[in-house]
This record gives structure tokens, sequence and C-alpha cells, in this order.
């Protein structure tokens, strides 16, 4: 069967949420569509063919009855595989950041030849005819047997284990805008076939008692036997995240309202070149199916199949949406007549082209700032293996997932105050509308009916009541356990059911430039650009590694080479540079399973280098900056450390571990194996400060963070504590560490004041109990060799040490009450402590001292501008309670509660109340009932009246007296 359609439309309408006055038309535009279907006996074929496809936005302003439709902002466009958007971009910067794109992608070169945007073909045949004719001509194909054919006909439905599929996917290039109002309305548009298919396909209610199928472990169907043979290539794909608002700082030269996101080709092959190492579950099935043959036969029942994805030429950038828009010019202004190139059909293009006008892009490449270099990503995946079980019958796991991601070359990274405003911004955009789409959709698919959580929040006695029976029947059904299933049903277990996974992300080299780009002088500030909005109906269409081994603590070993900050040229931009970061071979290993779970991070080397005060570049973009000789200021310096006694290999900068952590016991570590050295004096602190005010003041306005902090409060306030409890250990281990601090010394003299130490270790133990609250926090650090020393005027001045520290900290609160003041016990132990004490030495240390004060009046300033009006605005905003909390020094006050009021919650549980709970416990053997309760703060009882239980009626409690207090 085959079909073909010369052009497919689809118009959706909506109306914008923030702008009332304006319906939305979304266009879906696919020109030459043909496919064709292909059943037979064995195999079955489909094809589709898609000329072009594209999807346009229009708008119209309903105030106005007059008005037309014109398009939306950003041209219109949504999803575009035409020309509407220029492609000839030119990165700004360094030659190592210029764009791969073109040479990356081979569909997109050859976009002249290829009139096609997408060609799919599908494939399924029987996986037993596969098997037997893989290696044969179609002459000699060896036909199915009567049982074959059979056990085909028995197997109507269609399932994956008899078949094999195989998916070819090309696409030309194609570019996508993806703006945070179009996003909201499309999920809006989409919301009734959501409901229409919860009508449709119901979710069973959990509380029947019904017999059920035991239920499936999260990732069982993507498995090697499930998923076809997919090979994928594609041209650029171009994702367009625009700014709606632009909100351009004062540091900025120009708009730029729009990021980037760009791929120069995907491939995806089921072919690997270097195939993973499996995580063997079932030893005995994979070894069977090793020795013959399975693993690597294509269509087996246990075959390991593998995939290779490749993303040529991926890389981040920002730009002006405004450069982007091809530009139409009158053909009579050049004096040049209207002539382009035609396709397939030129007397329909001729047609379609506007008179008098050429679509003529723009000679000028648009200017593209880099927010990344183009690298390339490559990541092997590896499905799990599922066999059936010989022994049982049953579906068996065999191996786990496994995904390797690289990638295969060094990534520079470049980030300015600007680009991170642009980010945060759009990030903000993009979650506010899926939030809020989420969150129409939960309150239109709710149904109808009061129920215990929405039931208004009124005060009743507590006794024979429907409120607080409702409200104790929703309360205990979240707390009680699970009552016994019927014999059908599966046991749930305690941990989380899904298949076992690794993953392993490694790369080369990854640098970080932090700084930002400066106006020039004589430019006026830019202003906010919004983007262009065509309002005429035309264009609307009808409806290194040292040698040393570590520091020697010399004099010579801090001196250091500061290059002067070279001359600007006024009247340009200029980029002021503030640190660059360089991670050496980082990778990361994740390996989870329900039982058993495993995080490590780790980094070959580590260094961090400033720029001297007043250091300038002369461009647009940090990217301008080719070479590390500016940023001539260590911050962090490291050095290659002792190898291996066994292999010899350098041991790396640090290495996080942690393990266990979807459990009660989480264990972590930290390892530095490598000496280190942190330069520190008042110019970089303040370096860093300035940069991070400059970030919080946009980012984080005072009014915003007030109001996330009491927002996450009052979010904190109810949540639920934990039923079990809780406990973290873990340990941070380094090597060598070398702390320098630079600070002025008599007559403009630079001293030095070091502190050193040869190793160091620090165990943390932090317990909690079951119900949430802190118990314990344990915390034992040792430091060999600590030795404190100056260097002034060249003459190393020994202060104190070296000698070995041992602190123990043991703190744990009251069992009943952990709002109480925690009890402490500090054992500090020295070994012999050398102490000099001379007139240099006091001179040198009072001027550390004070340089010291400074900069921690430095750090209070820029903490007081932020954190204390924050802190200071929850405190007041913290919710009131009916009884007053009054501080643990105040004494002689007197509370009267009366638990039948409602201020407490019922809850029926067998553990231990919260603050402002009831709990009852239902009597078992040996064990009485109870009821528990529990307040905000420690009290003294001195009087108790109980009621006995069963409670009484209503009628009569009303018609009791209040007892005496």
């Amino acid at each position: 069967m085959q079909w073909t359609l010369p052009k497919f439309g689809l118009n959706l309408f909506g109306k914008q949420k923030d702008l009332c006055s304006h319906d939305v038309w979304v266009q879906l535009e696919v020109e030459e569509v043909t496919a064709s279907l292909d059943i037979q006996e064995v195999y079955s074929k489909a094809k589709l063919k898609l000329a072009s496809f594209n999807i346009s936005c229009f708008e119209k302003s309903t105030s106005q009855p007059s008005s037309l439709w014109v398009p939306g902002p950003y041209e219109g466009v949504v999803v575009s595989s035409s020309d509407k958007l220029t492609r000839h971009t030119e990165v700004l910067g360094a030659s190592r950041v210029v764009s791969k794109v073109a040479a990356a992608s081979p569909v997109s070169g050859n976009k002249g030849k290829s009139t096609e945007f997408l060609n799919l073909t599908w494939t399924r045949a029987l996986r037993a005819h596969v098997r037997r004719n893989v290696h044969k001509s179609r002459k000699d194909f060896t036909p199915l047997s009567e049982a074959e054919r059979q056990a085909n006909s028995s197997s109507s439905s269609g399932t994956s284990a008899f078949y094999l599929s195989e998916v070819d996917l090309q696409m030309s290039p194609l570019d996508i805008v993806a703006r945070a109002p179009i996003i909201s309305l499309l999920l809006d548009i989409f919301q009734p076939v959501n409901e229409v298919c919860q009508l449709l396909y119901p979710i069973p209610p959990s509380d029947k008692q019904v017999d059920r199928v035991p239920v499936q472990p999260v990732g069982w169907n993507i498995n090697s036997g499930s998923l076809p043979l997919t090979y994928l290539s594609t041209g650029t794909i171009r994702v367009f995240l625009p700014h709606s608002k632009p909100m351009v700082p004062e540091c900025s030269w120009k708009c730029l309202d729009t990021c980037l996101v760009q791929i120069g080709s995907v491939l995806l092959s089921p072919q690997v070149e270097n195939p993973l190492s499996r995580r063997i579950l079932r030893e005995d099935i994979f070894s069977w199916a090793q020795e013959h043959r399975l693993l690597t036969t294509l269509g087996s029942s246990i075959e390991d199949r593998q995939y290779q994805l490749d993303l040529v030429g991926f890389s981040v950038g920002t730009l002006t949406w405004s450069d982007m828009v091809m530009e139409i010019q009158p053909a009579a202004a050049s004096g040049h007549p209207c002539t382009v190139l035609m396709g397939e059909n030129p007397a329909f293009e001729w047609n379609r082209q506007p008179s008098g006008m050429a679509a003529v892009a723009s000679l000028r490449p648009v200017p593209l700032t880099p927010i990344s270099s183009c690298c390339d990503l490559r990541a092997t995946l590896a499905p799990a293996i599922i066999a059936e079980d010989g022994s049982s019958a049953m579906e068996a796991l065999v191996c786990a997932h496994s995904i390797e991601a690289s990638i295969v070359c060094d990534l520079h990274c470049y980030l300015s105050l600007e680009q991170l405003y642009l980010i945060h911004f759009i990030t903000l955009e993009i979650t506010t509308a899926l939030k809020g789409t989420q969150l129409s959709s939960s309150h239109s698919s709710r149904p109808h009916h009061p129920s215990a959580s929405n039931v208004p929040d009124l005060r009743d006695s507590g006794l024979d009541s429907d409120l607080s029976l409702s409200a104790a029947m929703s309360s205990s059904r979240k707390h009680l356990p699970p009552e016994p299933l019927q014999s059908g049903a599966v046991p749930q277990s305690s941990y989380p059911c899904f298949v076992p996974f690794d993953i392993l992300l490694t790369a080369r080299m990854v640098t970080l430039t932090l700084g930002l780009v400066e106006n020039p002088p004589s430019q006026p500030e830019p202003s906010e650009l919004m983007p262009r909005e065509r309002d005429h109906a035309s264009s609307v269409p009808s409806e290194d590694d040292d040698d040393d081994m570590g520091y020697d603590a010399s004099i010579d070993s801090d001196t250091r080479t500061v290059t002067a900050p070279p001359k600007l040229t006024c009247g340009c931009p200029k980029v002021v540079p503030l640190a660059r970061m360089m991670l050496s071979q980082p990778h990361a290993f994740l390996s989870c399973s329900p039982e058993k779970q495993k995080v490590e991070i780790s980094c070959f080397d580590f260094q961090v280098s400033g720029s001297p005060p007043g250091a300038a570049v002369q461009g647009s973009c940090l990217a301008y900056i080719e070479s590390g000789a500016i940023f001539s200021v260590p911050w962090l310096e490291t050095r290659p450390g002792d190898p291996d006694p066994k292999t010899g290999i350098p041991p790396s900068f640090f290495t996080v571990s942690i393990q266990d952590f979807l459990s009660n016991e989480v264990h972590a570590s930290v390892k530095v194996e490598r000496p280190f050295k942190l330069n520190l004096s008042k110019i970089v602190v303040e370096q860093a400060l300035t940069f991070l005010q400059q970030v919080f003041q946009q980012l984080f306005p005072p009014d915003v963070a007030r109001s996330s902090t009491v927002v996450s409060e009052k979010t904190n306030s109810v949540k639920a504590s934990p039923g079990t409890g809780w406990r973290f250990d873990t340990a941070v281990e380094t090597v060598q560490a070398v702390l320098a601090l630079d600070f002025p010394f008599m007559k403009n003299d630079t001293a030095k004041l070091v502190l050193t130490s040869e190793g160091h270790c620090t165990k943390i133990c932090i317990g909690y109990a079951h119900l949430g609250t802190l118990d314990t926090l344990r915390v034992e650090t040792m430091i060999k060799a600590l030795q404190l020393y100056s260097s002034i005027i060249k003459e190393h001045c020994n202060l104190l040490g070296p000698t070995t520290v041992t602190l123990t900290k043991d703190t744990f609160w009251d069992n009943q009450n952990s709002a109480t003041i925690p009890h402490c016990v500090l054992r500090l132990h020295f070994d012999a402590l050398p102490l000099s004490v001379g007139p240099l030495q006091v001179q040198c240390c009072q001027a550390a001292a004070e340089h010291v004060l400074q900069i921690a009046d430095m750090l209070n300033e820029f903490l007081g501008r932020f954190t204390p009006g924050v802190l200071l605005h929850s405190t007041s905003a913290k919710p009131t309670s009916n009884v007053e909390i009054i501080p643990a020094e105040c004494t002689g006050m007197t509370w009267h509660d009366d638990l039948r009021k409602g201020s407490f919650q019922y809850i029926q549980d067998y553990g231990f109340p919260n603050p402002n709970e009831i709990v009852f416990c239902r009597p078992s053997e040996g064990n009485p009932g109870m009821m528990t309760w529990r307040y905000l703060e420690p009290r003294v009882l001195t009087r108790v009246d109980v009621y006995p239980v069963p409670f009484s009626q209503g009628d009569e409690i009303a018609g009791m007296k209040e007892p005496a207090r």
C-alpha cells in the first residue's frame, strides 16, 4: 500500500495566559508526504518521507474585531526545516572555539542535492527467520516450516519476543524555537487529549484488594530484546531558547537575548567500536550464552546489543535574535534581476515568491558569543539483557543497564555575568511555564468531591464528630502499616523497585573562565530590544605535572611572575577576567541497584588562577582571552604527589565517594591525595566577593530571596519527618595542605603567613532519631605536623609547631526532646608544642590578625547585604501557633491546653508523635493501648484530666463543666 499527499496541515487555537486579549494560532505544515506499507508472512516494512516540516505561530488581538492574524514573536517560528533563520554564524573569540558544525554535518553538506527533510524506514521480521538466513543470499532463503507457521499464527498479538525490528531515520537540518509561552500553550491545548486518555484508560484504585500480576521493575521493558536496531543520522539541529523580556545588566555592551544550543550531527548505530563490559547478575545464563555464541548472534534470545551515540559539533552560545532573521530586500534597490535557485518544481516556487521581492541573506555573519567550545560527545548504551530462566520458565534479569559517555576533546567554557543572567532567566521562564501547566492539569483532573484534604479548617470538640473521624481516618491511612494482601498479590519490598544500572561519565580537559564585559565609555547603554513583530498581513497564510613531589616550604617557591595588564583602546568593549578553573580528566561513576548504591566523583588535577587587579582585554566576550598568561595569580595550586607503589600512577587530586544513599545509613568519603596550596589575600577575597555580589544582586533580589525563604520555611514546617532513624558517616583525608596569607607589613613590605600540615583526617558522624530529629553528632579530627610560620623580607620566622593535634567533639541531645540545648564534650590533645615568641613574631602576628579581621569584616558586610535581611524576615514570618514559644531561659510560664479542641492532629500509629500530634496505639499481645502526644517545647505537667475511653457522647461532654485547673 502506498499513499502520497502533497500537503498536510493541522491548526491549533488557544489563548495566551499572560495576554488575555490575544488569540494564538499554531499551524503545523507538512509537504510532500509519501508513505508505503508492505506486510508479508515473515517481515513487514513501512516507509515515510517528508519534504518539509514547519510549525508556525500567529497572534490576533481580540479587543480589535478588525485585526488580522500576524506572525507571533520571533517571526512566528516554532519548528522550521527551511531557511527562515540564517545559518551564516561566526563564533567570536579565539580559534579554538570555532564551530565545526558545517564540516561535521554530513546531511547539511548535501542540502542542494537532497530535497527530503525526513526519511524513515521501519522493518520487522521473525527472529527465527533472521537467525536462519542472516548469512545467506535471498535466493537461498529457507522458508518457514509448518510448525513455525502455526507458532507464528498463535502469536498473533505480535509480541516483540518473536520479532526483530529495525529503524532507519535520516533527517535534514532543523531549527527549534523553544520559548516558554508557546510551550505552556501547547501543553494546555493537548490537556483535553490527556483527559480523554484518562477516561478511556482509567487507573484502577489502589485500595481495592484484587488479584494482580507482579509489578515489573522500572526499566524492565527497556532491554535488548524489545529495542529495535536503530540507525539515526541527522543534520544540524539548532535549539533557540529566547528570553521574552531581556533584562540587560548595566555592564553588558550589547543585547544578548537568545541562548543557542547547536548540534552539528547526531549519529546512532547498533555497531559499537569499544563494547562495554557488562554487569552480570546471572552468571550461569550468561556463561551458557557465551559458550553457545548467542551474545553476538543477531536476533538471538540472549543478545548483547549495544548502541553508539555520537553528538558531533555540540556547542552552546548566546546571540541577538534580530540578527538571525533573514533580511528581505527589494530587488529593484540593488539593480539586479530577481533570480533565485529553484528546486524540483520551479513554477510552484516562482508563483509562491512575492512579486518584486527577493529573499537575500545578510552578507554579514551573525556574531555568536560562545558559552562552550565546539566539542564531540560519544556515548555507548548497553540495555539490560533479559532471558527466560529454564528452571522456572520465567524471565530473568541477566545483565543490568550500562551507559558510558565521554567528551572526546578538550572543553572550554566561558561564562560572563550577562550569559549567567540570560541562562538563569530562561530556565526560570521554562520551569515556571511547566509548573503552571502541571498545576492547572492537577486541578482540572482532580475529582470534585469533598475529601479530608480540602475540608475547611473548622474547630470542633474532637469527639463524636464527622470532621474528626474523617481527619483521623485520612491521617491513619498514611501512617498505618499496609494490610496483608491476598494470595495473588505481590508483597512490596522496602527498597525501590528498578533495574540496576551503571553510568560512567568521563572527559579530557575542562576549563571554565569567569568574568564580565564592560561597556565602552563612548557608547551609551543599550536599550531593551524586543523581538520584531511584522504587522503586515501579506506574510500571513490564509487561515602538565611538575617534578616536585610536594611543597618544601621555601621562600623561593612562593615567588612568581605577574604579567602586566595589557593596554586597551578607547571606545571598544573590554573584558574583565576574574578567574579560570582547570579540571584535568574528571570522571563520575554511578552504580545503582535497589540494595546497594555507589557514587564516585574524581578529578586528576584541579587548579584555580585569578587575574591581577585592573587586568582587562579588548574584546566583546571572554573567548578573546587566547592564553592563560593573564591569569597569573594562583589561587589554588597542586603538586603531583607520591605515585602508587604498585602501579606507579600518580594519584588523583580528589575522590568523592558516597555509598548507600538510598538507605538509612549513608557513608561518604573525601580523599585529597595530592599536595595543594591555597593562596589568600585581601585583594583575592575582594575580587571574589565583588563578582558574587553582582551575581546575587541580579539573580537573587532581596524581595525574591525573602519570599522564597518564607515559602521554604513553611514547606519545611509541614513536612513529615521520616519514620525510621537515619545515619550519615563521612571521612575527609588530605595528604599535604598549605594555606598562605599575604598581608602588608612594615613600610609597604609584604609578608606571608603560612599554615602547613603533612596529613589530615576528619571523621563526622551524624545520627537522626526515628522522629527525624538530630540525635548524635560526633567529630574526630587529627592533623599531623601542624606548623605555622611567616616569611618576612626573605626571612623564615617560626611561630608554632610542628606538632600533632587530635580533636574530638561529641554532641548529643536529650532522648525525650531534641529542642533543648545540646550537651557537648570537647577533647583536645597536643604533642610537644614548640612556640616561638619574640618581638618580630609579635609584630607579625599583630599585623596578620588585623588583616584577617579586615577580611572577616568584608565577609560580614557581604553576608549582611543578603543573608541577615532574609533571616530576619523569615524569623518574623514564622507561622504562629496557639501556644507561644518561650526561650529556654524564661521560666514561670503556664499553659492551659485542651486536646479536644482540634489543635492536635489525630494519628493512629505505633511510633512516637511529632509536635502537635496525638498518636493512638492499638492494643497488641501483652501491650495495652496507649495515647501519646507531644508539645512544641519542653514542659512539666502539673495536672492532667483524662476522660475514660471510649469517649463520652457529645451531649454529655457539652453538659459537663470545665474542670478546675
